[in-house]
């Protein structure tokens, strides 16, 4: 992999107009750490994203505090700001129509210019609590 591309592939990931199809590879695999959930393969990432990012919350936006790389071992890290409205159903909680506000660490590993899997962090707790009375403790 030519120098500096694992960067390259998160930066274009978070901020570029590459579609997500070129950018994961064919058996990418994203896991939230916080509840264990796994999507396996490329269609299953894509639809695990758009339930968070578009089903789940909508109003979404992030606002990203670092970008990092280790170009040796072809891995990356993106430290962000998560904000979104709770508009449909997510782990069962019916929508809240809450604003959320969630740090959030994602770890990704990338090989052939492509993101092969990814780890993502957030607190759940802090989650639950955005959400209000009505979220399962």
């Amino acid at each position: 992999m030519p120098s500096g591309e694992t960067r390259k592939v998160l930066e274009e990931y978070e901020f570029g107009n590459t579609p997500m199809t070129e950018i994961l590879a064919d058996n990418a695999e994203y896991t939230l750490m916080a509840t264990g959930q796994t999507a396996k393969g490329r269609e299953a990432v894509l639809s695990l994203l758009k339930n968070f990012y578009r089903e789940a919350f909508s109003n979404t936006g992030t606002d990203v505090r670092y970008v990092a790389a280790d170009e040796e071992k072809h891995v990356g890290f993106i430290e962000f700001t998560f904000k979104g409205t709770h508009t449909g159903e997510f782990l069962g909680i019916r929508p809240t129509q809450r604003t959320v506000e969630l740090q959030m660490l994602n770890a990704y590993e990338v090989e052939n210019g492509k993101i092969q899997k990814a780890r993502i962090y957030f607190d759940m707790g802090t989650l639950l609590r955005q959400l209000g009375p009505s979220s399962p403790p």
